[in-house]
């Protein structure tokens, strides 16, 4: 069971990323109360703006560079009375920096903004975050910009039928959120090409099922659909609380986000993703 939460928060201070601090610090807490130690954590470059291409790193700035520190000295400060937190301020490639900071730290989970619209966040936070995602061996909250926290009491966790190859701390953090009181946790399934046999007996016949037999549950079969056309369909009609995925392949997030089938997704769901690691 987990007791305390060491958690990083990526901001590059649009409102995506305040959005998701503010989102992962209340789920936190939800889960393990005042027990939420956070380092807050810029990466910077300095640009200078062309149109709506990404932006052309320039020499060092230092006008600019001490803008963006006051920036992360002010959303620091205004924490400090919620949660033991600290700050890392450090030039170079946001997924360089934060694995860095995740071999040093070893947190619990890193919290990211993602679906900004405009030109230049498309190119920061949300870019950023499948990057993050698909190098780094850490849990990832996925927080859409529009999420509002209102707790967390419909799971949903979308799951294949390979074995369960998932490291310690995901582990721990599903079965911690899928054991609370009163949560709703169903494991969504997709199968494709028009399977006959029952569904419901090849799910329980899985190494994750066996994993929280203890569990309240349900499986939740979806037939002759694609991954993401499925788990799009659910999500619509069931409309949970936070979506949990085990992507065997790292750019699920970038997929499901991006990809032709979810436009309704991505512009009509406030649904928080958390991304577990497989080994």
């Amino acid at each position: 069971m987990i007791k305390k939460l060491k958690l990083i928060f990526a901001t590059d201070f649009t409102d995506a990323a305040d959005n998701a601090m503010e989102y992962g610090i209340q789920f936190s807490k939800d889960l393990v109360g005042d027990n939420v130690e956070g380092i807050l954590v810029h990466a910077h470059k300095h640009f200078v703006p062309y149109s709506n291409t990404p932006a052309i790193p320039v020499i060092e700035n230092d006008s600019l560079k001490e803008e963006l520190k006051d920036k992360l000295d002010e959303r620091v400060n205004s924490l400090k009375n919620r949660l033991d937190v600290k700050q890392v301020f450090q030039r170079g490639n946001v997924t360089e920096v934060i694995k860095k900071l995740v071999d040093e730290e070893e947190p619990d989970m890193i919290i990211m903004g993602t679906r900004e619209r405009g030109s230049f966040e498309r190119m920061t936070l949300g870019t950023h975050t499948a990057e993050v995602i698909k190098k780094i061996n850490c849990p990832v909250l996925a927080v859409p910009k529009e999420a509002q926290y209102k707790g967390v009491n419909n799971i949903t966790l979308t799951a294949d039928n390979e074995s369960l190859n998932v490291n310690n701390k995901s582990l721990t953090l599903l079965k911690d959120f899928a054991s609370r009181e009163n949560i709703k946790f169903n494991v969504l399934h997709v199968f494709e090409d028009g399977k006959n046999k029952d569904l419901k007996a090849e799910m329980k016949n899985t190494a994750l099922h066996r994993y929280i037999s203890n569990i309240d549950h349900e499986h939740k079969p979806i037939a002759d659909m694609e991954a993401f056309e499925g788990i799009i369909k659910y999500i619509d009609e069931d409309r949970p609380d936070l979506l949990m995925a085990i992507p065997r392949n790292r750019n699920f997030l970038k997929d499901l986000f991006h990809s032709s089938v979810s436009t309704k997704l991505i512009y009509h769901t406030q649904i928080p993703v958390l991304l577990l690691i497989d080994r």
